[in-house]
């Protein structure tokens, strides 16, 4: 009897079969990452500015379509189809309609993208976002209340206004150089900011500036009376032993594997890099932090009773070598310095918090105070520091004692005074009169004319 030939065609049939899933589930051709389009799922629009969206694909991206869409109008802003081959990332600029007749109700943006992958029947992973829109043309409105009346270069005062926005997201001061930003003041709606003029802003003016989450914004220029204080210039000639001697140790103990050899190298090192350095450290540590408005009694700063000013606040120091049109570097002395006796204990006078105890290049052993509204006051050259970082301390405790360390030629005192980091002149917070009539009565007066008084 005759064997019947076993039938191969099923073996054959699953073995395709098996091939072909093992080769759509692991070939990039059928990959099945859906695209991702990274915008907000509720955003605010003013159908003005321009909307940025990225969108990115593990492959390639082969189309994207934008469209605006509300209960009785539906607008196409982008349709990009057969994209070429290489599109892995893009950043889709989104332009408000031509026509603008949409309410703010109910608008919503709906954003399709699209792989070239074959997955999905040769369809592609496709990723539909729907985005919330809230239309919002309204500009905030600014009012002012109070301010100082008058501020000198390198001057500080007290800003009081009122901001107005249903969707306000952004509040601060502009002042050309720098930006302030402003604590809740009072009552709903108002701020408080304590600005300072950068001795070395020479365009200084104030302006209040308001934004809100759609990409409105208002300002408001500020007049306050302005005097352009003369700092003095200092010329110093440098000797070459002084270079050699504590140059030279300073440079051993904070970069110990230097190799300039060069006396005005060395000295420019210090004067300059480090210098910088070391006030990017004081910039960093006084911006801006908690701002949250308490009704703080500031009271006049007298760091070390007793003693005497041994150089000044603002002073521009040209350093040179025999003459003094060989001219090797230059600083400014954004502080004050202040000598008494040897190791002389420093106090505080308000409560404050220690934000920092370490030591800082030139300055040396600095310890950094927090006052509140963004006020701060730094401690340079110090021989020991008697807190640590997170102390609160209050009038008349003894924070440190004064020093040498750092880059300095005798035991003093270096105080400075920061708001938001950016240094003011020390003297006015050494004075109460100043305090008094540009910052204290100037909140006080403000609290009267919110409440609907008349101020006096």
């Amino acid at each position: 009897m005759r064997r019947r030939k076993k039938n191969k065609l099923p073996i054959v049939v699953s073995l395709i079969i098996v091939f072909i899933s093992f080769f759509v589930y692991y070939s990039n051709y059928f990959e099945r990452v859906a695209p991702v389009v990274a915008i907000d799922k509720k955003i605010f629009w003013n159908l003005q500015n321009k909307i940025n969206v990225s969108i990115k694909d593990n492959a390639n991206i082969k189309s994207y379509r934008v469209v605006l869409k509300s209960q009785s109008n539906e607008t196409v802003l982008i349709d990009k189809q057969n994209l070429s081959e290489g599109v892995v990332e893009k950043t889709l600029s989104i332009s408000p309609p031509a026509i603008i007749s949409y309410s703010p109700e109910d608008v919503k943006l709906e954003i399709t993208v699209a792989d070239n992958s074959y997955w999905n029947f040769f369809m592609g992973n496709i990723t539909k976002k729907i985005v919330d829109v809230t239309v919002d043309k309204v500009i905030p409105k600014i009012n002012s209340v109070y301010q100082t009346r008058h501020i000198k270069r390198g001057g500080s005062a007290a800003i009081i206004f009122r901001a107005r926005d249903n969707n306000l997201e952004n509040v601060y001061i502009d002042t050309g150089k720098h930006k302030f930003y402003p604590t809740k003041f009072y009552k709903d709606g108002y701020y408080l900011s304590l600005i300072g003029w950068d001795i070395n802003d020479d365009n200084f003016k104030v302006v209040v500036v308001a934004e809100d989450k759609a990409g409105n914004f208002s300002k408001k220029v500020l007049t306050l009376y302005q005097s352009n204080k003369e700092y003095r210039t200092s010329y110093i000639r440098l000797k070459d032993s002084f270079i050699n001697n504590e140059i030279s140790s300073l440079i051993d103990e904070l970069y110990m594997n230097s190799t300039i050899e060069k006396p005005n190298e060395k000295f420019k090192l210090i004067n300059e890099v480090e210098r910088q350095r070391n006030e990017e450290y004081i910039h960093a540590i006084t911006a801006p932090t908690d701002l949250e408005y308490k009704d703080i009694k500031f009271r006049a700063f007298k760091p070390l009773p007793h003693s005497m000013v041994v150089a000044s606040f603002g002073d521009h120091r040209f350093y040179y070598k025999q003459n003094r049109q060989n001219i090797i570097s230059e600083s400014f002395h954004l502080g004050i310095d202040l000598a008494s006796v040897k190791m002389a204990p420093i106090k505080t006078t308000s409560t404050a918090k220690v934000v920092s105890h370490k030591s800082n290049g030139i300055y040396g052993n600095m310890p950094v105070l927090y006052h509140g509204l963004g006020l701060y006051t730094i401690y340079g050259h110090c021989s020991n520091i008697l807190v640590n970082e997170g102390d609160i301390v209050t009038n008349g405790d003894s924070i440190a004692q004064t020093g040498k360390t750092g880059l300095a030629l005798g035991d003093h005192l270096h105080f400075g005074v920061l708001i938001q980091g950016v240094e003011v002149n020390p003297y006015d917070w050494m004075r109460q009169d100043f305090i008094d009539k540009s910052i204290i009565d100037v909140i006080a007066k403000a609290k009267h004319i919110i409440d609907g008084e008349i101020i006096k």
